[in-house]
């Protein structure tokens, strides 16, 4: 029992040294690389609590154009400021974040629309990721999950449309730069 409880202040004190000492002289920048152990355990806490609290409901509304509309009409609102009109990841902030902004486009496509649901209404603690169900209807977020599905599947019309929009931006944030 001697054994246990010493092992058990051991690693107490380990870890307030850590908390108190070593971690608070680490480079906490979100424009910093974080290393290969804090990846590793932010990454495996994430991905267990949503695999673990998800579910694994597929959208219950059709991929119909005004459920498409409405989706793409919020994501534009509420989304693209972080991921980008097209999903991709670049952020019209012009700022750096850890963890990255996810690229709708592309392993996200791998997840569940549960996964993805859930996501969205809960967000991520420490991550930029908002909570939408507080102050959204389980439809209006189903069909942001929508839309993050059709990002994939951009007609050539869309991705035009898209491009003209971010150039429009682009050169609207140009102007407002330089006269400042």
């Amino acid at each position: 029992m001697r054994a246990i409880l010493a092992t058990v202040i051991v690693i107490a004190i380990l870890a307030a040294v850590f908390i108190e000492i070593i971690a608070p002289g680490m480079n906490w920048s979100a424009a910093a690389e974080p290393g290969a152990v804090e990846e590793f355990i932010a990454s495996r806490v994430i991905d267990g609590w949503v695999t673990r609290n998800a579910g694994n409901q597929t959208n219950p509304l059709p991929a119909s154009a005004e459920n498409l509309k409405a989706g793409q009409n919020d994501y534009r609102e509420h989304c693209a400021g972080c991921h980008g009109l097209d999903g991709g990841g670049r952020n019209q902030l012009e700022a750096e974040f850890y963890p990255p902004i996810a690229k709708l486009t592309e392993d996200t496509q791998e997840m569940t629309d549960g996964q993805l649901y859930f996501i969205i209404a809960k967000g991520i603690r420490y991550s930029a990721m908002p909570a939408y169900e507080p102050h959204h209807t389980p439809e209006q977020i189903w069909r942001m999950v929508l839309w993050l599905r059709h990002l994939s599947k951009l007609s050539p019309e869309e991705k035009a449309a898209i491009a003209a929009e971010l150039h429009e931006q682009e050169e609207r944030h140009k102007t407002a730069t330089e006269a400042h």
